[in-house]
């Protein structure tokens, strides 16, 4: 999984997979995820998963303790989201994204998958 934080790091990691026959998973940086909006997040990832179908794997939208970002994500579509919830309000979020088709992952173990234990 690599965090993109623009539209060209997006572009050579996914040509690098690309030719590498290979598949990996974006995702939003934490910090400016709430100021970019999952609208616009998505739309990149449409233009991507056009132009590289077969390097694109997973998209995740970085919602963190925003449990109102994470509805707007789910409402959206298209992309899958990393929260920091609650337990209580993170059942009810995943029970949500599940109804409309969007994968949800906690962000302790999407830190997990981008700084694995040494």
């Amino acid at each position: 999984m690599i965090i993109i934080q623009d539209a060209n790091g997006a572009q050579s990691a996914l040509k690098t997979a690309t030719n590498a026959g290979t598949v990996i998973d974006l995702a939003s940086p934490p910090e400016l995820s709430a100021a970019m909006g999952p609208s616009l997040f998505a739309e990149r990832i449409a233009i991507l998963k056009s132009a590289y179908p077969a390097a694109l794997g997973n998209a995740w939208f970085y919602c963190g303790d925003k449990a109102g970002l994470a509805i707007a994500t789910i409402r959206h579509g298209g992309v899958g989201i990393i929260i920091d919830l609650p337990n209580a309000t993170a059942i009810k979020i995943t029970e949500m994204a599940a109804e409309k088709g969007v994968n949800v992952i906690d962000a302790k173990e999407f830190f997990t998958r981008i700084m694995p234990a040494s």
